[in-house]
């Protein structure tokens, strides 16, 4: 098994061990950096995920998106690939792979959305060291010129370098 491999099982291990220590108020900061960078006011489409219990909670932004009339896509996983749905403040939502949320009703779209937030399992820079599936750097690969925010808890910040020639850079890094 790589050193990036066992490093990412080490770090779900304690994703699931570790209560983040306020993370609702860790959540709620990075929420508010979101929403008052220049990136987020100025885009018309992003593109986020739905957020799970130990990942930053990203319920506030989309909220927040479509209050502000921005179309917002979420990522449902396909086989291999991620599709990217629009979804509203009507949308119901299902448990899906990997227990994701995912939308019922969401249209599926292939709009380039003009910010696309991702998770992050840690960070080094603004390097993403992600779950270990590559649905993202595929969905990445195929949108070169959406802005690439990733958010994560500051806790996660690793100290080396595990990136791989597939795996894409983030524009930016958002943490607590």
């Amino acid at each position: 098994m790589s050193d990036k491999r066992q490093f990412k099982t080490r770090l779900r291990k304690d994703n699931l061990s570790k209560n983040i220590k306020n993370k609702d108020k860790k959540s709620e900061s990075i929420f508010l950096k979101v929403i008052l960078s220049s990136k987020y006011l100025n885009a018309k489409s992003i593109f986020i995920y739905l957020s799970t219990e130990k990942e930053v909670n990203t319920e506030k932004i989309i909220n927040d998106a479509l209050e502000r009339g921005k179309t917002v896509l979420v990522p449902v996983i396909a086989g291999k690939d991620m599709e990217t749905h629009i979804i509203d403040k009507n949308t119901s939502y299902a448990i899906g792979k990997y227990s994701i949320k995912k939308p019922i009703d969401g249209e599926i779209s292939d709009i380039i959305p003009d910010l696309t937030i991702l998770p992050m399992l840690g960070f080094y820079n603004r390097e993403r060291l992600g779950k270990g599936a590559g649905y993202y750097d595929r969905y990445l690969a195929k949108k070169p010129s959406t802005y690439k925010m990733g958010i994560c808890f500051s806790d996660y910040l690793l100290n080396c370098s595990f990136a791989e020639p597939h795996d894409i850079e983030m524009d930016e890094v958002i943490t607590d």
